[in-house]
């Protein structure tokens, strides 16, 4: 079977990998921004010493990170919880679709079995 884009799909340690790697990125990439971030802001505020701004630089990115932590474990819930949702509406209309197929396909075996019979006579 191949993949999204028409190559093989990978082994699951491989994706895994890459998944990690992505992952270590994303973070890295959102730390860098939180530092751009925070040297933006210390330098709007020339009075503080350089051991202030580095100290009100180093609390605005632990606050940065903390509340992107947060924002992420509430979005990685409600994944979890929608996922389970879904995945319960899904076998449920399954099991639905099944018996109206099952019941549709009796009912065409009856009409058979009737049309047969009443063709015999």
């Amino acid at each position: 079977m191949r993949g999204d884009h028409g190559r093989d799909p990978l082994p699951p340690a491989a994706a895994a990998g890459l998944n990690d790697l992505e992952g270590f990125l994303m973070v890295q990439a959102e730390y860098q921004a939180a530092e751009r971030e925070a040297r933006a802001f210390t330098d709007r505020m020339p009075w503080l010493t350089t051991a202030q701004q580095e100290e009100v630089a180093r609390q605005y990115v632990a606050e940065r990170i903390r509340l992107n932590q947060r924002a992420l474990s509430t979005i990685v819930g409600r994944t979890r919880a929608l996922r389970g949702e879904y995945e319960a509406r899904y076998a449920f209309l399954r099991a639905k679709l099944l018996k109206r197929f099952g019941v549709a396909v009796c009912t065409v075996l009856m009409c058979t079995a009737g049309i047969t019979a009443w063709v015999a006579r």
